[in-house]
């Protein structure tokens, strides 16, 4: 049989951590006449009757009608409400008459609250005894010692009044299925000695651990977070944690009062265990660079099912609860165990330093776990060969993975501090070369740059002359793009009231508004965005300028509608021929609108932008047609002519998306149409140049330092 075979019959065995795998630690004090005398009294059966009632600690109450029980209940064997939160348990004890007087001790531990009456008198309670949650004072004394004293040898009744409310409960969420006491008599002196010590050598043994593994936790997690690159020392800090936690769950567990918090931190700290180990294995497979096997990918998977499925208490799996965190640990210490095998058969650097550790750790863990399983617990009488034996064994587990990663580290540090040392004085040989050609460089650069400058200094000049020869070809440009567009004069002897809020993006602009009087005698005004903006968009306006003028004043076309779509089968005549595959795509997106203002009448063509009109305080919108005036899918659809009637007040708003798609605000976001149209709502009663002024300075504000980035034309009208 191979070493990995006799590693995996052995860990199948194992049940690591989940229940019992250490016992309570007791030192026992020497025997002497009392202490045999009190081993004879029999305290295994007790009488017992669920409810409450105060007679019966009476000692003449007839009680054998009650059943015969062990004083420490187990839900698992108890049938349905045999205990209902409270009861009553009764004893009849018969001693020697050397004990009759003599002062002894009763010790109790339990999850509830009790009374404890002897021949019918109350001589301690533990707690409040209710049979209400509401009312009920759980206490644990911890087999706290208390003296007492038998006055007589036969039928001595102890009468023990015990409730626990939540024992349901608890049994429910966490599987805790004892109720009950546990209960002894002792002589007084040994009692009180064993008590006091056990506990001092509990509290100072198990936080000095914990402190310790706390240590160690923090110590990696700030190299995590200093140095991300070594994930394991997080696993690592995960690992002893957990361990720590260990520690303190035992010394809180064992010396701690409040039996609701031992039981929820018992439970916890179990399902934490799988966690423990799985982060053990995956610390081995990150050290030693392992890929993640399908094996390692259902470990994690049964670990966070498990962990997942006990959140919703299903009593099933809380009765299997040991076996199952038994299984998950043994599947996880079988690959452990494995991994570090291969790591140091494949001679991974370091690899026998983690595996020595970690192989010592899971063999005395079992080990431990098989001894516990063959004796019943782990009972240390007197210090002799194996309990010295035992003893190193335990601080075995806990140094082993701790002082081999230790070594590990250390090797890895003074190896990096060698290395480190050596590139050290390789870099001082390198940086002297590097100086000593950098003022080598340095000279040739000064007689280099002095002649660059100069050449820099005749381009400078030359692309500035270039540049002013530009700027002043897109001025000029300027002038002869506004004087096609509509003059202010012909606007104002056209229109009632109204404002142009017109902000291009550069010099030119691909938006422009035009207005012409038709042979119909009603005013037309066009609002547009050519495709594009600054030169290029420029020059498409004065395209779609001129095909608006054709229209209107050459071919006297009247209806909206029939001049859009001259427009749009002129523009793509035109493009059709500029050699690329989607030639004729430019254009425009516009409105035209064609005012009456005797008969307060608009006809409106839209292709794209859409119609606003504000009556009332409320905002009208008039919708376009989508597509634009230009190439397209549906270019063959003829625009859509609307007839509006106005009414005194009113306000029209035409516009191009500029406004809308402006960036800005605290986080950077478009405008939107929507806030338009409430700005538009809040100013519409206003004289057209404050909503112009408003309008400004509201599109200013909301740019603030960020760049413009397209040309923004709104115009209202207001009858």
């Amino acid at each position: 049989m191979n070493g990995l075979t006799r590693f995996a019959l052995t860990y199948i065995l194992l049940v690591v951590f989940s229940h019992a795998a250490f016992a309570q630690l007791e030192v026992r004090y020497g025997n002497d006449t009392t202490e045999g005398l009190l081993k004879k009294i029999p305290t295994a059966k007790w009488k017992y009757h669920k409810g409450d009632d105060v007679t019966w600690a009476k000692p003449d109450f007839n009680d054998t009608a009650w059943d015969s029980v062990k004083a420490n209940l187990d839900l698992d064997e108890l049938k349905p409400n045999y205990f209902n939160g409270i009861g009553w348990f009764r004893l009849s004890v018969t001693i020697d008459t050397i004990l009759v007087n003599k002062p002894i001790a009763f010790a109790l531990s339990h999850n509830g609250a009790s009374e404890i009456y002897l021949n019918g008198k109350l001589i301690r309670h533990f707690g409040k005894v209710c049979a209400h949650d509401s009312g009920e004072k759980r206490i644990d004394p911890q087999s706290e010692p208390f003296a007492v004293a038998f006055t007589k040898c036969k039928n001595n009744i102890i009468a023990i009044r015990y409730s626990n409310t939540r024992a349901q409960q608890y049994y429910t969420k966490y599987g805790e299925n004892v109720v009950g006491f546990y209960f002894k008599i002792r002589p007084i002196n040994s009692a009180i000695a064993s008590y006091a010590s056990s506990g001092e050598i509990t509290l100072i043994i198990s936080m000095s651990i914990f402190g310790f593994f706390v240590a160690l936790g923090v110590l990696h997690l700030l190299i995590f977070l200093f140095y991300h690159k070594q994930p394991a020392n997080l696993l690592y800090s995960v690992f002893v944690s957990i361990l720590a936690m260990a520690f303190l769950t035992s010394a809180l567990a064992q010396t701690s009062p409040l039996p609701d918090y031992s039981i929820i931190t018992k439970h916890y700290f179990a399902l934490s265990l799988p966690v423990l180990f799985l982060s053990l294995l995956a610390m081995i497979y990150m050290l030693f660079k392992f890929k993640y096997t399908l094996y390692f990918k259902i470990c994690i998977g049964l670990v966070s099912s498990f962990i997942i499925l006990d959140f919703f208490h299903i009593q099933f799996l809380l009765d299997i609860q040991p076996i199952l965190i038994s299984v998950l640990i043994t599947i996880v210490c079988f690959d452990c165990g494995y991994r570090v095998s291969q790591a140091v058969k494949q001679k991974k650097d370091g690899a026998w330093i983690i595996a020595s550790g970690v192989m010592i750790f899971l063999w005395l863990i079992g080990i431990f776990y098989l001894v516990a399983l063959l004796s019943g617990g782990i009972n240390i009488s007197e210090f002799d060969f194996w309990a010295i034996l035992l003893l190193i064994m335990f601080v075995l587990i806990i140094l082993s993975i701790p002082l081999s990663m230790s070594i590990y580290l250390a090797r890895d540090f003074a190896r990096t501090n060698k290395n480190l040392t050596v590139q050290l004085e390789q870099v001082q040989i390198l940086s002297q070369q590097a100086i000593e050609q950098e003022q080598e460089k340095q000279k040739i650069l000064n007689e280099q740059n002095a002649m660059l400058e100069h050449q820099v200094a005749e381009r400078t000049a030359e692309l500035s002359e270039k540049n002013k020869e530009m700027t002043d070809s897109i001025r000029y440009a300027q002038r002869i793009q506004k004087a096609l567009m509509s003059s202010k004069n012909l606007l104002d002897k056209n229109l009632p009231e109204h404002f142009v809020f017109f902000n291009p993006k550069d010099i030119v602009s691909g938006d422009f508004y035009w207005a012409s009087l038709m042979h119909d005698g009603r005013f037309a005004l066009v609002t547009a965005d050519s495709t594009g903006h600054g030169v290029p968009g420029a020059f498409m306006s004065l395209l779609n300028i001129s095909y608006l003028n054709e229209a209107i004043n050459e071919r006297q076309l009247t209806d909206t509608s029939d001049i859009l779509n001259h427009a749009r089968k002129k523009i793509i005549q035109s493009l059709a021929e500029d050699g690329t595959a989607d030639g004729g795509k430019d254009g425009m997106d516009c409105s035209i609108t064609a005012y009456n203002f005797k008969t307060k009448t608009m006809q409106y063509s839209a292709a794209n932008n859409p119609v606003w009109v504000i009556r009332d305080n409320a905002i009208l919108e008039f919708p376009a047609d989508k597509m634009p005036v230009g190439k397209h899918d549906r270019d063959t659809v003829p625009f859509t002519a609307h007839n509006i009637q106005l009414q005194a007040g009113d306000v029209v708003y035409t516009l191009t998306d500029g406004y809308a798609d402006q960036f800005g605000g605290d986080k950077g976001k478009k405008f939107k149409y929507k806030p338009m149209q409430d700005l538009l709502l809040s100013i519409c009663n206003l004289s057209m140049d404050a909503q112009k002024e408003k309008l400004t300075n509201a599109f200013n504000n909301w740019k603030g330092a960020l760049e413009q980035v397209d040309d923004v034309l709104l115009i209202g009208v207001k009858l």
